[in-house]
């Protein structure tokens, strides 16, 4: 547990030093190296079946709805987001997708939910800690409200996780999600999309 949290505030570290290195791809695989690492000490469900799958389309299909329909009471805030992600290459984003969907499911979802249910043995007050932390390294990048709108998108992740402790479906949809806007983005203001 304590090698777990060391790791974890490893990681915390990195995403902050993220923000102020740009195109590093170094830091961005240290996370994902690292988050894979905290997944080995914990018990979580990575045994894939076909319903997991399933369930992560579904998953992602329920968040570009989401995103769609919630984006007209931010404000479109998100866009301004996504415009700082599409400067970078079309591999460099797919592959930015994949391991955020990996690394920040394995370390919120994962890793500090079970790591705050120790303490608190409460399911409730473990999510909604990690939904504040998640809520709080998303600010730089995608600002206040976006980072709001993204929260409670997680909030249906962290329901499913809390009722299934499925962690591959969320890591499914959850990559999924940031490869279709990470990508689409790009074309839709090329106006190809």
């Amino acid at each position: 547990m304590i090698v777990g949290y060391l790791i974890f505030s490893i990681l915390t570290i990195l995403t902050i030093l993220r923000f102020f290195i740009k195109n590093n791809i170094f830091w961005t695989i240290l996370k994902l190296i690292l988050a894979l690492l905290i997944s080995i000490s914990f018990p979580l469900n990575f045994n894939f079946q076909l319903k997991t799958l399933i369930f992560g389309v579904i998953l992602f299909i329920l968040s570009v709805i989401y995103f769609l329909l919630s984006s007209f009471v931010f404000n479109f805030q998100i866009l301004k987001g996504l415009s700082k992600i599409k400067e970078y290459n079309f591999l460099f984003r797919i592959l930015a997708g994949l391991i955020a969907g990996i690394s920040e499911e394995i370390i919120y979802r994962g890793f500090l939910v079970i790591f705050l249910n120790g303490f608190f043995h409460n399911i409730f007050i473990s999510s909604t800690i990690s939904i504040f932390l998640f809520l709080i390294v998303h600010i730089p990048i995608w600002g206040i409200l976006a980072s709001i709108q993204i929260s409670i998108w997680s909030i249906m992740l962290y329901v499913y996780f809390a009722n299934t402790n499925d962690i591959l479906a969320l890591i499914v949809a959850h990559s999924l999600n940031d490869i279709f806007f990470f990508c689409c983005f790009k074309y839709r203001t090329s106006t190809k999309c």
